[in-house]
């Protein structure tokens, strides 16, 4: 199956009340139950019980407590977030100590954890550049005329081992690493706040993901059951191939072969399908050509 300001201002969403923007640990403390937010902050230990965090020899990969300060101490200023099983490898402190101090943004549900003011049901877990202020400016965007001198004047076999060579480091992300990838891949040049949705074309907010109806996720270009991949990192975390839709579109695609003709599907303008097929709209069969 394919896998697919500083105030607060609350608005309704289709699964529950939204906090929208990015919020302190602070103010997230003060957040009722149920809220979907959006929260940064420091990883500042395991939370074990209700009033108890260890901040050394942890011995869990469960939870994290988040705080303003990198090194806070006092329970009461802490946030408590559950690590569901698809996050506990990457950010749990008993596998990975050294990210205590760590800032991360964590997308999810205001719900009291260990009878604490917690964060459950993840949705995005991702880690927060501190250099430059978070601004995720990336200063490798303008070619120098440097980065293929190696290959310039070669032909045939030279040429394309040079290429080779240029091109064969690479960084392998996490499945939940993926959504922060998307949102700069696949940003709105229209609106820096947005993604493009690409089967659908829409414009959604960056931070709309998950797996509601009214969300974006991951779909995989490439299905995944077309390759037994899966999503652990590798193939089934390439973002060559993976790009940000529409719930219910990337549901309807399933793992349909690309081909032309069918029926027109309803929430995807120009895209038709059939019993075992589908036809992205024209703007974007290039795109999904290069992909595949």
């Amino acid at each position: 199956m394919v896998v697919f300001v500083f105030s607060l201002v609350f608005i309704l969403s289709a699964h529950g009340v939204q906090a929208a923007g990015t919020i302190t640990v602070g103010d997230a403390l003060y957040i009722p139950n149920g809220t979907d937010v959006a929260v940064e902050g420091y990883i500042v230990g395991v939370p074990v019980g209700i009033d108890t965090v260890e901040q050394s020899n942890f011995t869990s990969d469960y939870a994290l407590a988040v705080a303003d300060d990198a090194s806070e101490t006092q329970v009461d200023d802490m946030i408590f977030v559950k690590l569901d099983s698809e996050y506990r490898s990457e950010y749990g402190l008993q596998n990975n100590p050294g990210l205590m101090g760590t800032k991360i943004r964590i997308d999810g549900t205001r719900d009291d954890y260990f009878a604490h003011q917690g964060i459950e049901y993840v949705t995005s877990l991702s880690k927060v550049s501190t250099d430059d202020g978070g601004s995720g400016d990336d200063d490798g965007s303008t070619y120098t005329g440097s980065y293929y001198q190696d290959a310039e004047g070669l032909s045939g076999y030279a040429l394309k081992q040079s290429l080779h060579e240029i091109i064969d480091d690479h960084t392998e992300l996490s499945y939940s690493n993926v959504w922060d990838a998307l949102r700069h891949t696949d940003e709105d040049p229209s609106n820096s706040n947005n993604v493009l949705l690409l089967y659908s074309g829409k414009s959604y907010s960056k931070y709309d993901n998950g797996g509601y109806v009214d969300d974006w996720n991951r779909e995989h270009v490439w299905a995944k059951s077309h390759g037994d991949f899966g999503t652990s990192m590798g193939a089934g975390t390439d973002i060559h191939h993976l790009r940000p839709t529409d719930v219910t579109v990337n549901s309807a695609r399933g793992n349909l072969d690309f081909d032309e003709g069918g029926s027109a599907f309803y929430e995807a303008p120009g895209t038709y399908y059939d019993g075992d097929s589908w036809e992205p709209r024209d703007a974007v069969k290039g795109d999904v050509a290069r992909m595949i």
